[in-house]
């Protein structure tokens, strides 16, 4: 499966310089995930005191059942987008339950780290190969109004 992304400036210093002259100062966060910031920030969602993930995943895993019946009520195929995918894990859960029952979908998982896409779309592989699905990096740089194409 090949990564979808939009060509666009990915240079430190040229992105560094335009951020630190704005009010307020600012620099894209896209610049801290590289294979290492990935795996931190893993690290990261592991910790009992970041309680989000823990949150996310008893949403899914309590209301999974009630979200599928919301998405098969239109009774034809679907794309699902899901912005800030990382490594998919918390949306596996629904993934699994839709699959489960059949639904047909396309599963459109954004970040903005190419990295953990691509260990996104090797675990999707390894456990769902016969579901359609299309990685899509999101450079938060882009002007406004652009998407990926």
């Amino acid at each position: 499966m090949e990564l979808k992304t939009q060509t666009t400036n990915t240079n430190l210093a040229e992105a560094a310089q335009i951020g630190f002259s704005r009010v307020p100062k600012s620099i894209s966060s896209m610049f801290l995930y590289d294979k290492e910031g990935d795996r931190l920030f893993q690290e990261i969602m592991k910790m009992p005191e970041y309680y989000l993930t823990r949150c996310e995943e008893e949403i899914f895993h309590t209301q999974k059942e009630k979200i599928l019946q919301q998405m098969k009520a239109f009774d034809e195929p679907f794309n699902l987008l899901e912005f800030g995918a990382g490594d998919g894990s918390k949306t596996k859960i629904l993934l699994h339950q839709l699959l489960e029952n059949g639904t047909d979908f396309t599963y459109y998982p954004v970040d903005i780290s190419e990295n953990i896409l691509e260990e996104l779309t090797r675990s999707l592989q390894k456990e769902m190969p016969m579901q359609k699905y299309i990685p899509c990096i999101l450079n938060i740089l882009m002007p406004s109004g652009k998407w990926p194409s």
